[in-house]
């Protein structure tokens, strides 16, 4: 461990906000953290809301953590590792399970995350080259990075972080690399039904208990007034298009995508347009305009030349399912980059120039019962039920009722119960948790695989949380609630 750390030192020397962390496996990834941000400060016809990134379930995360290079699989697991040839020919699901097969937190690369970053680029002034002309950018004269992988005699892919400091998503060496080009990145929370745009809420695809197969129940179309979302109208068990309706829906209208509540033009066919060209017809309402700016999926409202430096998007609106990867491959030239997107393949589709990036949430859950609330006996409105037993990974500082200050360290198996938590199992003791007992100045939260991260909680009976999943929590006793020290 202490080799771990002084690794992770000398990361965040050189890079301040790069970060080694360990999984389940106890293995490192290097990881960037991006920290949260408005709409507004990325989007010039954005609202002050939160960018959709930065909200998981509902609840508003500090930033999240994304893998500073593509993904390499090792023993059924993803890394991100520097000089490595990107793992290739997987499919959306395998990709999925590599990632989540790290541990708590850990996910595939999202849209709306994917998004976040190019966003920024753009506002930054600044759209990273990368590997689209066998090796090099087409914008560069010279090879630049380190060959991993031929294809018909050509350099294909490149090792990992090896491109220059043009590569890299701001400009320096802390960035994200090899956005644009290499391989393509499958890109949870978003897909194409019969044409009809579906995601999940905001980000809440960084959670794995949110299912994103075929038939989920959390797959969400968008209102077309309001930005509402709302079930679907087309589903993958439907023979044909549902063309005309309430919600957003891409038709190709005179060579280019086209927003709207109606398809005039369905086929089974992947068809392109430029991003800058892609647009929105009076049938879609500002509010949803702005959702789908933020999502990297509409130009900006100021546009109207190619700032986008030819990167391009594919859809295909006359079938069942279609998945979306983004950034391009090492031979999409000019049309590859943060704002390259392909919607025209399944989610079964692999191919030696598709692969995937792994990122890490932390969801962060504040509980606490206000005296003013009348819930006494009723369950919390965390997502979760009564009765449920679950593993909280859980490092903290506590101290038992009637012992001496001098907090402890446990790990807990707990059980949601109708009067609060009871822990089954912390090595051969038991007892219960609540305010009282838990120190407030010096949390220790971790999930597992030791990624530990310090909570400093400056306002009992607040109190933390990072956990895999749902919590299951319920509310506690009358006297609590009224008392204002409930810890749910």
């Amino acid at each position: 461990m202490a080799n771990f750390d002084l690794t992770n030192l000398a990361v965040k020397i050189v890079c301040p906000n790069n970060v080694v962390k360990t999984d389940d496996t106890d293995l490192p990834s290097v990881l960037v953290y991006i920290p949260k941000f408005k709409n507004s400060d990325v989007l010039t016809g954005g609202n002050d809301s939160t960018h959709p990134a930065f909200i998981v379930n509902g609840v508003e995360i500090p930033g999240f953590y994304y893998g500073k290079y593509q993904a390499k699989v090792y023993n059924s697991v993803a890394y991100s590792l520097p000089g490595e040839d990107p793992t290739a020919s997987i499919n959306f699901d395998t990709a999925r399970a590599r990632c989540e097969a790290k541990g708590a937190g850990w996910h595939l690369s999202t849209n709306a995350e994917w998004a976040a970053i190019a966003l920024w680029c753009k506002k930054n002034g600044f759209l990273p080259y990368g590997n689209n002309n066998y090796g090099k950018d087409s914008r560069e004269s010279n090879y630049k990075a380190v060959p991993s992988y031929y294809e018909s005699g050509k350099i294909a892919r490149v090792a990992t972080g090896t491109g220059p400091i043009s590569w890299s998503h701001d400009k320096t060496m802390a960035g994200i690399w090899d956005l644009n080009g290499n391989v393509w990145e499958w890109q949870g929370g978003i897909r194409l039904v019969w044409g009809e745009l579906q995601i999940l809420a905001n980000n809440d695809a960084a959670d794995p208990d949110n299912p994103q197969n075929a038939t989920s129940t959390c797959w969400k179309a968008i209102n077309a007034a309001d930005g509402a979302l709302v079930d679907p109208e087309s589903k993958t068990t439907d023979s044909s298009a549902h063309v005309s309706g309430k919600t957003v829906k891409l038709d190709y209208v005179n060579n280019k995508w086209t927003y709207s509540t109606s398809i005039t033009n369905a086929k089974d066919e992947s068809r392109s347009c430029a991003f800058y060209q892609v647009a929105a017809d009076s049938s879609i309402g500002d509010a949803a305009k702005v959702m789908l700016r933020a999502l990297a999926l509409l130009p900006d409202s100021d546009v109207t030349t190619d700032v986008y430096e030819g990167d391009y998007v594919w859809w295909n609106n006359g079938v069942a399912e279609r998945c979306v990867y983004r950034g391009g491959n090492w031979n999409n030239g000019a049309n590859a980059g943060v704002f390259y997107l392909n919607g025209n393949n399944s989610r079964s589709n692999a191919n030696t120039n598709i692969g995937f990036r792994a990122a890490l949430a932390l969801f962060v859950y504040f509980l606490r019962a206000k005296a003013q609330q009348k819930h006494q006996g009723k369950r919390d409105a965390f997502p979760g039920r009564q009765g449920q037993r679950y593993t909280l990974v859980l490092l903290c500082r506590w101290r038992p009722p009637g012992t001496p200050s001098k907090p402890r360290r446990l790990a807990v198996v707990c059980y949601a119960g109708r009067r609060g938590i009871r822990i089954l199992r912390r090595g051969d003791r038991r007892g219960k948790i609540s305010p009282r007992n838990v120190t407030t100045r010096a949390i220790i939260m971790t999930t597992q695989g030791g990624m530990r991260t310090w909570i400093q909680e400056t306002s009992p009976p607040f109190w933390r949380e990072y956990t895999r999943g749902r919590i299951f929590w319920t509310h506690t006793t009358r006297q609590q609630a009224r008392s204002g020290t409930a810890t749910t």
